[in-house]
């Protein structure tokens, strides 16, 4: 019974197989993906942090999704085993239960690196800056060198700020250097929004 092709009693209609099909790339893209972004991400905030940055942008999931991947390819040999009939009761249970095993350490590790994140960006004298970090739950956190340099309220130029502050790399300039060239972006977007959008702060 286990050798036998799981679902053998129901056949795949061609709309089932395409949909298979879609589902199946979705993941082993997915799979790739996370492979890409979250290498990138790891390695370029080891960069930084490497070469004493003025700021470090950091994410508490690069590293539990590289050590899931394991578990994503397995999940995507399962649809590609169900898609070509290949999914006998056997291999599919022996699957199920190694995604499921594989899964386990990414989600602990995923449990104690965010704290672990913010000890090693405290040991090193960081000082985490929401307002220069995305608010999306998996994006990465910004740290700055000194307290000072993380302007409140500027969360609308976040992006031209942090490529501003990419030109320092390791100096240090002034606190004041940068709550003005802040304050002056700040200004200028405000100013763009106006013209752009009139109506909204007609009175």
């Amino acid at each position: 019974m286990s050798d036998q092709v799981a679902g053998t009693d129901v056949k795949l209609g061609v709309s089932a197989r395409l949909n298979l099909l879609f589902i199946t790339t979705v993941m082993a893209a997915i799979t790739v993906g996370i492979a890409l972004f979250a290498s990138q991400g790891f390695s370029e905030s080891r960069a930084q942090l490497a070469s004493s940055h003025i700021y470090v942008s950091i994410s508490s999931w690069d590293l539990p999704c590289l050590v899931g991947i394991p578990c994503c390819i397995v999940v995507t040999a399962i649809l590609s085993l169900r898609l070509f009939n290949q999914a006998t009761e056997k291999r599919l249970n022996f699957l199920i239960n190694a995604a499921v095993l594989l899964a386990i350490p990414s989600i602990l590790l995923r449990l104690v690196y965010g704290f672990y994140v913010s000890y090693e960006m405290n040991q090193r004298g960081y000082f985490n800056c929401w307002a220069y970090s995305s608010p999306s739950i998996m994006s990465n956190a910004v740290w700055v060198k000194s307290p000072g340099y993380c302007i409140d309220n500027s969360g609308q130029v976040r992006k031209e700020v942090l490529r501003w502050l990419d030109g320092f790399g390791s100096a240090t300039p002034s606190i004041d250097e940068v709550e003005k060239h802040v304050i002056e972006m700040q200004i200028a977007w405000e100013e763009d929004q106006r013209k752009r959008f009139p109506h909204l702060y007609s009175e």
